[in-house]
């Protein structure tokens, strides 16, 4: 299809959270995830190859999660597709975590920080943070840094002159 980002040369990876032990269970997600993995691929729509189109259910670990948003984003030389079917939970200071299978309110570590996923995406797969920080609900603190497109990062480290947003954490309150 004209318009679309090469297929060839795009990724996308599929998170669907569906069974839960300490949430609600979402069983429609599965269903959600493969109809969306078969639209991508479908030739009529998108036709992402199959190989570029990484589906994991109920995954059971933040680092599988990121690995898989890592190598995709590694790879993307056109576009990147990362979606998450599940829960969210929010931190007390409303960082927000995306929820896994053992994922629990009280232990956020459990989960996927959405700052650790954003950072594999903006930074592996070297878009441009403006675009992404459109379509994002957070940016650094003073708004969101742009670069030429023709600065894609090839190596690691962050690019020249590129500031990485840094969360600060709230001073301790004393008794009174």
């Amino acid at each position: 299809m004209t318009g679309l980002p090469d297929p060839t040369r795009s990724r996308a990876v599929l998170i669907g959270v569906r069974s839960y032990l300490f949430l609600a269970d979402l069983p429609a997600v599965r269903n959600n995830v493969e109809r969306l993995a078969s639209l991508f691929t479908d030739p009529r729509v998108w036709g992402l190859p199959a190989s570029h189109c990484v589906a994991l259910h109920d995954p059971q670990s933040g680092q599988e999660v990121l690995d898989a948003v890592h190598e995709a984003a590694a790879r993307a030389e056109d576009a990147l597709v990362v979606y998450f079917a599940g829960h969210g939970l929010l931190s007390p200071n409303a960082d927000l975590y995306l929820a896994l299978p053992g994922s629990d309110p009280r232990r956020l570590y459990r989960s996927v920080d959405y700052d650790l996923l954003r950072h594999e995406i903006v930074d592996d797969f070297a878009a441009d943070p403006c675009d992404f920080a459109q379509a994002s609900a957070r940016t650094t603190p003073r708004g969101p840094v742009c670069r030429p497109p023709s600065r894609r990062r090839t190596g690691a480290g962050p690019m020249p002159g590129r500031r990485l947003p840094v969360r600060r954490l709230p001073s301790p309150q004393r008794a009174p």
